[in-house]
């Protein structure tokens, strides 16, 4: 039995770049919604969702933070974060709910996928 605003991760298949190409990724579902999160190779350590994304240039990695900043004020949610040449590290956690990961950073995670 669930728990009203869990998450319980679960695995799916995801159609990526062509027909004959599969992809397993990480997705949750929160109780009481029809609302899949999928989130592209993130991990869970330490109550943080964490990625590393990795572009051509450090034009590039600045580019997308640019065109990222966008979405994270929009959702008013502010990632802790770093550029490393053609590196952007990103670590999601909601510190206003005791520094656990919640809804909001699963949404911010799949928002920032979408931009790569």
């Amino acid at each position: 039995r669930f728990t009203v605003g869990e998450f319980h991760p679960f695995q799916i298949i995801v159609l990526k770049k062509g027909l004959n190409e599969f992809h397993f990724v990480k997705g949750y579902l929160a109780e009481g919604t029809s609302y899949i999160y999928v989130m592209n190779n993130w991990t869970e350590t330490n109550n943080e969702l964490k990625k590393t994304f990795v572009f051509s240039s450090f034009k590039d990695a600045i580019d997308w933070m640019v065109k990222a900043s966008v979405e994270i004020d929009k959702q008013n949610h502010h990632p802790t974060w770093t550029n490393a040449y053609n590196k952007v590290h990103v670590c999601l956690t909601t510190h206003d709910e005791g520094n656990t990961i919640t809804h909001k950073d699963r949404e911010l995670a799949q928002a920032l996928d979408t931009m790569e």
